[in-house]
């Protein structure tokens, strides 16, 4: 069997999210092609929650986001590397926490 890198939630999500947005083209049911959209977009991030931790710029803690957090706060890579505004589980103070990955190095 062909084993890949990829995760399997993430490969369902990205094809829903892929005909959900050729439905909302194409056809007059929008709720269901936008219910199926979203659920595609949750898979996503159900993926990648595992994949990433953060380091709190304030007390140093280590700690992963959940789905909502991925979905919800904001992202973005400067001259440090990549990182994400969000609230620390540990001291509660919200930063620009830097990300380190989990799974592997981060590719350049």
């Amino acid at each position: 069997m062909l084993k890949s890198k990829v995760d399997p939630r993430a490969i369902v999500g990205g094809l829903l999210a892929a005909v959900a947005m050729v439905g909302l083209l194409l056809n007059d049911l929008w709720y269901v092609w936008l219910l199926l959209l979203a659920i595609g977009v949750i898979l996503i991030a159900v993926s990648i929650t595992d994949r990433y931790d953060y380091e709190c710029q304030k007390c140093h803690g280590k700690y992963k986001l959940g789905v909502k957090g991925i979905i919800a706060s904001k992202h973005g890579r400067d001259a440090n590397g990549s990182w994400a505004i969000s609230r620390c589980p540990h001291c509660r103070a919200v930063t620009k926490a830097k990300e380190s990955r989990s799974h592997g190095k981060e590719k350049v």
